[in-house]
């Protein structure tokens, strides 16, 4: 029975509906990089202040004068991580919400030029205020400042045309790298040193000498630090410190198990690029990789900067500031290197070069950390920051670290050159 219709009726057109649209992929990773920027920064800001308030507490005269340099430097290099935090979690809101400006890429910067002039500058002044004795806040902010401006040399000529490109990827890689990779490899080096003292232990029955030198160890540790003072006791640590298996120890420690653990893990956050669409660049992943080593080396700079604070000693100060800035270039370089090589591999699936460059960095660090070893043990006996008495020792440090300079210039261009920047996060 067909529908009946009324003479001269007007045709209707169908009503039109607007298409389905398709739902949106949910970005977990930028969802991943709030909640962990929110918890990085408010974990920092509690430090500082607490920090802050232990230095201005009034405290019991009998226990004597606090020494205040080390509370401001670690309040300092909090308020350094929280405010990189916050920037990482203002940029992952404006994703979230559908804001999305990748950024422009900078152009050549006649500033960065007079960023080294105030480096000297800085440690110039560092080493006055040192010199001086004093152990405040001055002192911390120094440090801090010291170790920043290399730091940001370091990334804004690595990173060429690249910086400011992506703020959101940089930012949230910092603060990975600065809240969670540093300390997860602090704690994976304690674990393996632990395992290497567990079979030393056990291997030390079968070895006479070695077993003398650990039992003497304990029984100076056992009267705790103050022993140190004694000038005997000294000389006896000393003297077994340079033993050849404790200086094998020391090595295998330092100079292997810690820089394979650091350059495997440095570039973590890289990783988690993985799988993006579409992929980052072998240039982009060069730039990541000098964030996320960025990142470790200047906070465990930072850290280490307490051992200087309120030292009395300008020249203790001015060979740590150098010693940290060679350190900088290291940490960075060499992430930078294995950020390029993962990202590389993503693009022609030839894995064989994460592990060729893993080896490569792991040695270079390596090599660097045993001299360092061998030239702290040679100054033991001496009073002087630097030992002028064995100089050629120096030499492959030197050779080291301007082979490290040198690539680092040289490679940085060619990645430049390399540079094409989709539209990514």
């Amino acid at each position: 029975m067909q529908d009946f219709q009324y003479p001269n009726a007007p045709a209707y057109p169908e009503p039109a509906y607007p298409p389905v649209q398709p739902r949106a992929k949910t970005d977990w990773l930028s969802i991943a990089q709030l909640v962990f920027s929110v918890g990085s920064l408010l974990s920092s800001l509690a430090i500082a202040a607490l920090m802050f308030f232990t230095d201005f507490m009034p405290m019991d005269p009998q226990l004597g004068a606090v020494n205040s340099g080390p509370l401001m430097l670690l309040a300092y290099a909090s308020l350094v991580v929280a405010a990189l935090a916050l920037i990482s979690a203002v940029y992952a809101v404006r994703r979230l919400m559908g804001w999305r400006s990748p950024g422009q890429p900078a152009k050549r910067s006649v500033w960065l030029y007079g960023l080294l002039a105030l480096w000297p500058f800085l440690l110039a002044w560092g080493s006055s205020v040192s010199a001086s004795g004093d152990s405040g806040g001055l002192s911390a902010l120094l440090v801090v400042l010291g170790l920043a401006v290399p730091t940001f040399w370091l990334l804004r000529y690595g990173s060429g045309g690249l910086w400011g490109a992506y703020p959101q990827r940089d930012s949230g890689l910092f603060t990975f790298g600065a809240g969670f990779s540093l300390y997860f490899i602090m704690f994976l080096e304690l674990v393996a040193i632990a395992l290497l003292l567990v079979g030393v232990v056990l291997v030390a029955p079968m070895l006479p000498g070695l077993q003398q030198i650990l039992q003497e160890l304990g029984r100076i540790f056992q009267e705790g630090p103050q022993v140190l003072e004694d000038p005997r006791i000294l000389e006896r640590l000393t003297g077994m410190l340079n033993q050849p298996g404790i200086i094998g120890l020391l090595i295998l420690a330092i100079g292997l198990i810690a820089p394979f653990l650091e350059e495997l893990f440095k570039p973590l956050g890289v990783w988690l690029l993985a799988g993006r669409k579409p992929s980052i660049s072998p240039a982009q992943g060069y730039v990541a990789g000098l964030f996320s080593g960025a990142a470790f080396g200047l906070v465990e700079g930072m850290l280490y900067g307490m051992q200087v604070i309120g030292a009395g000693s300008g020249e203790l100060f001015l060979g740590f500031m150098l010693g940290r800035a060679a350190g900088l270039l290291l940490h960075i370089f060499l992430s930078g290197l294995n950020g390029w090589a993962i990202a590389k591999s993503w693009q022609d699936k030839r894995w064989g070069r994460i592990l060729g460059m893993l080896a490569l960095t792991t040695l270079i660090h390596g090599a660097w950390n045993s001299l360092a070893i061998l030239n702290g043990l040679n100054n033991l006996d001496s009073e002087a920051v630097f030992d002028l008495s064995h100089p050629i020792s120096l030499l492959p440090m030197a050779l080291i670290l301007i082979g490290m300079l040198l690539g680092f210039l040289v490679f940085s261009k060619r990645v430049q050159r390399e540079f094409h920047a989709p539209e990514t996060v």
